[in-house]
């Protein structure tokens, strides 16, 4: 009888495999959870999207294990009520109350209607509390009442360049202090905001980026470790999305690698990973299985069974 763990044989199927190793790339990315905002493309494998109420969908919702619903400040005829409603339907993990950008007054009176409606419903999402800028002027002016709350999300900051978004960010986190929980909404994805995320403790626990599904999916760009993003001609016909989807999931596991201990940028005395002396070499892999490897493949198999 074999003495391996069911792990262990799940290891030896290769989409298990690249399942595996993808969710240790998240498990050891304790800096930030990184959330793809986007709505376009079901086809990628990745846990968190954010989504905006007015394009959520089953579909969207099946694809993640989380889901977190954006009041959509783009809609100003999207309500409290559609939010919270679309919160139930879908049964999301989180959800954040409708805001209205750059507009402190109406966001906080917005956010008081959403949490009578939330509690008269049976809504049963997480709560993030979103904050217009300036972020600490909107939480000082209301303290005593946003004290009360755990989580929060600054807005505001999309079109901002990543050095506003950084020190919008650290002020923040200097009002509020180290034990609130901060998301970043729609911060995008520089090299900047990765290497503050590694050097700032505590800075922002979560953020959302558009950048993963936007570059792949609407302009064709890729983008690598300095996430400078350049033209990529990708073919043209039925079924691209699952080839862009790839290219999207790539880039969301590359910005949770980059806060892993994995990569050499954070670990300045790491050296470069040696090749695997178990993984065969591209010769091996051409080879034709013999009978005695397949046979052992098929054992591989029965134990699972």
């Amino acid at each position: 009888m074999s003495n391996k763990s069911f792990d262990d044989l799940l290891d030896t199927i290769t989409a298990s495999r690249k399942k595996n190793a993808l969710q240790k790339i998240l498990r050891h990315n304790n800096i930030c959870k990184i959330w793809i905002g986007g709505t376009q493309n079901d086809r990628y494998d990745y846990p968190y999207r954010l989504v905006p109420a007015d394009k959520a969908t089953e579909r969207i919702r099946d694809s993640a294990q989380e889901l977190m619903l954006d009041s959509s400040i783009n809609d100003p005829s999207l309500t409290n009520r559609d939010v919270i409603e679309k919160a139930i339907e879908l049964d999301v993990q989180w959800v954040i109350p409708k805001d209205y950008w750059g507009d402190i007054e109406r966001t906080h009176e917005s956010i008081i209607e959403f949490l009578d409606l939330y509690d008269n419903s049976d809504c049963r999402a997480k709560i993030i509390i979103p904050m217009q800028p300036p972020h600490d002027k909107h939480y000082l002016k209301y303290e005593d009442f946003y004290a009360q709350f755990s989580h929060f999300a600054i807005g505001g900051l999309k079109d901002a360049g990543a050095e506003k978004q950084i020190k919008a960010a650290e002020t923040f986190r200097d009002v509020v202090g180290d034990h609130k929980w901060i998301h970043g909404l729609g911060m995008g994805c520089s090299k900047k905001i990765i290497n503050a995320l590694r050097e700032k403790d505590p800075f922002l626990d979560s953020i959302d980026a558009g950048t993963f599904e936007t570059a792949p999916g609407q302009y064709g760009k890729v983008a690598g470790n300095d996430w400078i993003q350049h033209s990529f001609d990708y073919p043209s016909g039925d079924e691209i999305a699952t080839l862009t989807a790839i290219q999207m999931e790539y880039l969301a596991y590359q910005a949770n690698y980059q806060l892993t201990p994995f990569a050499n940028e954070f670990n300045k005395e790491k050296p470069d990973e040696q090749p695997d002396p178990n993984q065969s070499t591209l010769s091996e892999a051409w080879e034709t299985p013999n009978s005695t490897d397949q046979e052992a493949s098929q054992n591989k198999v029965n134990e699972l069974l």
